[in-house]
């Protein structure tokens, strides 16, 4: 029998039960933080401006032991400003939906050392916590706030729920440029792995969008394998499994960019890959075609599949290869439609899609879909339900690591029978059981 790789254990039994290695499906959803903070003359902050997290919780365990405020009710509300949310906030995530979720993006300094991009709204929106007393958030600069405070919250309600930051993005990747030096990847880790305890983190996601060279390839090796080494050394400075803390990447599907990975040293220090298995087309395409089909006919094509199989041929093994899901079509305007000439390329959230006037079609030989209004002379690309089940039981045949989604607010609502990530979720089987953290004595907040 072929024995499955992991680089750490599963963890503690969730609800009397836990996965095997190599057992049970993750779901990963992406989070982008897209929440502004508008210049303000510090006036009083007004309720109708502000998304409300209401939620409760049985558990008093904060980030800091030595600051803890009993509270059963957490509400979000600045105490100044004019706040503007992006109108997904961290209570409409589908968390029990989810075995992972992603918080996009840190930034990286020139030096290496890893930053919030936005720590006003990824740490500081303040949680003011109530009780029958009223309002006792006297110490409230020593806990965790903002987005990430809300997911670790949400970490309490789904112990199965693991919260990683992810670092880079295609904004971000550039200063990945300088990780041949090790005085460079040093920074970049230490300031990562002091991220993961500070923040109370289940792990990093690193998103270097791309090696374009052999020497910028090794780099990323061992940038990956000394974050693997510090993240084990947390792991035992905690007294926690070795394993604990989490590492994975977000990884391309176009041989342009695969071709240059050292993909048997870098999965050695990895749990998984998230395949970034979208964007086969797009404004930069001659002709319109499919963003993220299953299959491809012609031999040029990218596709899903053949992804898979250039990963799990360098090594992988195919539980760790999981499989991205766009949840936003590609619009192709003024054109005949399939394989036809263009002017002009956007992108729209799947949840407003199909787009009115739009008629919808599917090869399910390629695994794609999509959608044509031949008034508007308007081809989209995404994916439907039919095609979000076809890669969900393409998953299960070939046993692959599970889904992951970019990004999560492009979904429709996660109750609806026609969200993508309730669909995968519902069918993709069994899903994997590995408790998340909460005790991080040692956390340097504030």
């Amino acid at each position: 029998m072929e024995q499955i790789p992991v680089v750490g254990p599963i963890l503690s039994a969730i609800d009397g039960e836990s996965s095997a290695p190599g057992e049970g499906k993750r779901l990963v959803g992406y989070y982008v933080c897209l929440f502004s903070l508008l210049p303000s003359q510090k006036r009083p902050y007004s309720p109708s401006s502000c998304p409300v997290y209401h939620r409760h919780h049985g558990s008093d365990q904060t980030l800091n032991h030595s600051s803890l405020i009993k509270t059963h009710e957490l509400t979000l509300s600045p105490q100044q400003g004019n706040w503007q949310a992006a109108s997904y906030t961290p209570e409409m995530v589908p968390f029990d939906q989810l075995t992972h979720l992603n918080y996009a993006f840190a930034k990286i300094t020139e030096s290496g050392e890893v930053i919030l991009s936005v720590p006003t709204t990824d740490t500081e929106y303040p949680f003011r916590p109530q009780n029958a007393f009223g309002d006792v958030a006297t110490q409230q600069g020593h806990n965790l706030y903002g987005c990430l405070g809300a997911f670790f919250m949400l970490k309490k309600t789904n112990r199965n729920l693991k919260i990683m930051l992810s670092i880079g993005g295609v904004t971000y990747s550039h200063p990945f440029k300088g990780m041949g030096s090790a005085l460079w990847r040093n920074n970049f880790v230490k300031s990562a792995v002091l991220l993961v305890e500070n923040l109370g983190l289940d792990g990093l996601d690193i998103s270097y969008e791309f090696p374009s060279n052999d020497h910028e390839a090794a780099s990323y090796a061992k940038l990956l394998k000394e974050l693997r080494n510090e993240l084990n050394n947390l792991a035992e400075r905690l007294d926690q499994h070795k394993g604990q803390y989490l590492l994975s990447v977000a990884a391309p599907c176009g041989p342009d960019n695969m071709k240059h990975l050292q993909v048997k040293d870098m999965d050695q220090s990895l749990d998984f890959w998230n395949l970034m298995a979208y964007d086969f087309a797009g404004p930069w395409s001659t002709l319109t075609n499919h963003q993220a089909n299953l299959y491809s006919k012609d031999a040029n094509d990218l596709s899903v599949d053949k992804a898979v199989k250039f990963y799990k041929t360098n090594g992988v093994h195919s539980n760790k290869l999981v499989i991205g899901m766009p949840l936003y079509g590609r619009t192709f305007e003024q054109t005949g439609g399939l394989g036809q000439v263009f002017r002009g390329s956007n992108t729209v959230d799947y949840k407003t899609l199909p787009l009115h006037g739009g008629q919808v079609s599917k090869d399910t030989h390629l695994g794609a879909s999509w959608s044509y209004d031949p008034h508007k002379k308007q081809f989209v690309s995404y994916d439907t339900p039919d095609i979000a089940m076809e890669k969900t039981e393409y998953i299960s045949k070939h046993n692959l690591g599970g889904a992951m989604f970019w990004e999560l607010a492009g979904d429709k609502s996660h109750k609806a029978l026609d969200s993508i990530v309730k669909i995968v979720h519902d069918n993709i089987g069994k899903v994997e059981k590995r408790e998340n953290e909460l005790n991080y004595p040692e956390s340097g907040r504030p």
